[in-house]
């Protein structure tokens, strides 16, 4: 059976997004995307039992630290530094180390098993890389790193490392932000939304439904622009109609000729250089429709006639690999794409379907939802 997997995350809303620098001149950038964890700058230390920002002793703990750094630097790391009791006396709680004990307490106790955490690289790479947190708060493994610290381990977080995104492709104002250079600190939760969507091309996080249109290759024309805007109104009309039990009063003339109520129309965030991307977001499914939608017309246009497209539009499954089997958004996804290619008719869809192959050989036009064979 021919299946389209919508492939769109759903977020628990608690879900936070941190951001973490990766030390002085960025240099346990590679560390932490080979060694798929993340760290700070604070080897030989120990972290106590339970939370610790109920440890009366870790501005004790930090200095420990700092002492190990400054011993690695004189002494060489050859073998981890010795650090006497005498040597932690008499030491004040300035900004800098509230800061730092700020920065472990959010590493350790806030950040939570399924948290994304976003890293800037060097200017001149122009990169970010992006990464979700694998194990719930107040766990910790060890970890290396030869080149700074010698044999000293370093407490640190396991990663799964999502992707490197360009950071021209970013908001410059998140830019701008992870250039704090704040050892780890929480984004600022207006800007979660698109740390969600560098993340995940499909998502659903709250009442916001985001889905990804592609385009791959260099010749983006309004050709594919056209299509885009056919497939986004008809699957915003569609959508209100199955979502308000009117589906069976619309044809596709009117689907055409009417506006849904704005709800279910998307915000459009493009970068059609060649390759680039359309990406919707909206209040409602409709976002999902569209890349469903845009994925049945990509299948359905590997069909060598009018007639073996109906039969396989009869057997199409709609499927999120990422969301429970009971997911309510699914079915109206399923229901909405559903619905639409069979109102079109064979004659109307077939015409559709060579628009598509056109813009895939033209332009890459590529959904996030996924064809599963």
């Amino acid at each position: 059976m021919p299946t389209i997997d919508l492939n769109a995350r759903i977020i628990p809303i608690e879900t936070r997004c941190w951001r973490l620098f990766p030390g002085s001149s960025y240099r346990f950038l590679d560390v932490f995307r080979h060694s798929e964890v993340a760290f700070l700058d604070m080897p030989g230390l120990v972290l106590p039992e339970g939370k610790l920002g109920q440890s009366k002793d870790l501005p004790k703990l930090i200095r420990r630290s700092e002492i190990v750094l400054e011993k690695l630097a004189k002494e060489g790391k050859e073998q981890a530094p010795t650090v006497t009791e005498d040597e932690l006396k008499n030491f004040k709680v300035g900004r800098r180390r509230q800061r730092n004990q700020q920065a472990l307490i959010n590493f350790f106790d806030h950040a939570a098993k399924g948290d994304l955490i976003i890293t800037p690289e060097p200017l001149y790479r122009g990169k970010i890389l992006i990464g979700v947190f694998l194990d719930e708060s107040n766990t910790a493994v060890e970890a290396k790193s030869p080149r700074h610290y010698g044999p000293t381990p370093v407490p640190a977080r396991r990663i799964r490392w999502l992707k490197e995104i360009e950071e021209n492709t970013v908001s410059s104002s998140l830019s701008q932000s992870l250039r704090h250079q704040h050892p780890f600190s929480l984004i600022e939760r207006s800007r979660f939304p698109e740390v969600f969507s560098l993340a995940y091309d499909s998502f659903v996080y709250g009442e916001r439904h985001s889905s990804v249109l592609f385009n791959r290759k260099v010749d983006y024309t309004d050709r594919e622009t056209s299509l885009i805007g056919l497939v986004s109104s008809i699957s915003a009309v569609f959508c209100e109609a199955v979502s308000t039990g009117d589906q069976d009063e619309i044809d596709l003339l009117t689907a055409l000729l009417s506006q849904a109520s704005m709800e279910y129309h998307c915000q459009q965030a493009a970068d059609i250089h060649s390759p680039g991307f359309n990406r919707f977001i909206s209040s409602t499914a409709t976002a999902l429709v569209i890349a469903a939608f845009v994925a049945s017309l990509s299948l359905l246009s590997a069909c060598d006639s009018a007639e073996s497209m109906t039969a396989t539009l009869a057997n199409i499954d709609y499927v999120n690999s990422s969301a429970p089997a009971d997911d309510a958004c699914t079915a109206l996804v399923s229901e909405t794409t559903d619905r639409i290619l069979k109102t079109i008719g064979s004659d109307k869809l077939w015409k559709m379907c060579q628009a598509m192959k056109d813009a895939e050989a033209r332009a890459g036009l590529e959904s996030s939802a996924k064809i599963i064979k």
